[in-house]
Order: C-alpha cells, then structure tokens, then sequence
C-alpha cells in the first residue's frame, strides 16, 4: 500500500511540474492576447538613433527597457505610458524610445537593465536617472520632472577671439 501511495505523490507532483511549465510558456502568448501592446511613440526607433536625436536636439532620451509577456511593462505601457500628460510631457522634453530587451539585448545590456521595465533618463551618454517597476502617471511625471532637473544646463563657452579652442572642438565641456 505505501508504494502504490509513493506512486501517487510522484504523479501528482510531475503533473504539477508539467502544468508549471506549460503555465510559463504560454502565459506571455495569453497575456499578448488579453492585452496586446500598447501604441508607444517612436515605434522603430533605436537607441543609438534616440541618444544621437538627443544629442543633436539638446533634450534627454527617456528609455524603456521592456519584454514581451512582462505584466509589468504591460502595465506601465498602458497605464503611465498611454497617459496623455506623460506623453504631452515626453513630446515636449525628451525622446522616447522603448528598448524590447528579447530584440536589443546589447541595448538593455548597455543600460545595465536587470529587471523590467526600468526605465532610465539619458542625458548624452550618461544615465542621470532611473527607475523599475510600473508607477502610476503622477509618479511618472514628477520623476521626470525631478531628473530633468537634475541635469546641469550645457554651458557654451567662447573664447575672446571667437575661435573654439582644441576641448571644446573635442566636444569635451571645460571643467568648473
């Protein structure tokens, strides 16, 4: 009677492993079925094209680091993400773009992205800000506020005779 009762346990044990697993695999397909991605701006955009972009226009690039089947992302992308003040407030300040970390893994890697979404404020090259998880649009926006007030101001220096010297020809901003 004990063995058979072994028996039993070890059924019921692999059917829940196999059930686990099935589970895992599939629910990023169920979720894309029940909610499907949201429209985000800047679809196609690279992070390197965001950086340059943002570069070229003095503005921060505001990235996301996200995957598929995440149901935090998800809901970040259609709560925060869809809220017409984040969006307004991203049009306005900043570039957007999503990184999907199963496409980019070189970007999400070069963000230093351990978990998803994080979303990371970049000012030129450098991360002046960043945070995971999916917050409401208020926190969204006083967080962008607040790190975009954190980046000091670029300051142009001239030289009295006009001509630029060889630091800031370098694109290097002097010190002080």
């Amino acid at each position: 009677m004990a063995a058979k009762s072994e028996t039993s346990r070890g059924v019921w044990f692999l059917s829940i492993v196999v059930l686990g697993v099935t589970a895992w695999i599939l629910a990023p397909r169920v979720l894309n079925l029940i909610l499907p991605p949201a429209e985000l701006p800047n679809a196609g955009l690279t992070l390197a094209a965001a950086v340059q972009e943002g570069r070229e226009r003095g503005v921060p690039v505001v990235a996301v680091a996200s995957q598929p089947g995440c149901p935090p992302c998800r809901a970040l992308e259609r709560g925060a993400l869809s809220d017409e003040r984040v969006l307004a407030w991203l049009d306005e300040h900043a570039i957007f773009v999503k990184v999907d970390t199963s496409v980019d893994p070189n970007d999400a890697a070069s963000l230093g992205t351990r978990m998803t979404p994080t979303t990371y404020m970049i000012d030129g090259y450098n991360i002046r800000g960043q945070f995971t998880g999916a917050l409401p649009a208020d926190a969204v926006l006083a967080w962008l506020e607040e790190t975009r007030a954190s980046i000091p101001p670029v300051v142009e220096t001239v030289r009295p005779d006009d001509e630029p010297s060889e630091d800031a020809a370098a694109g290097v901003m002097p010190a002080g």
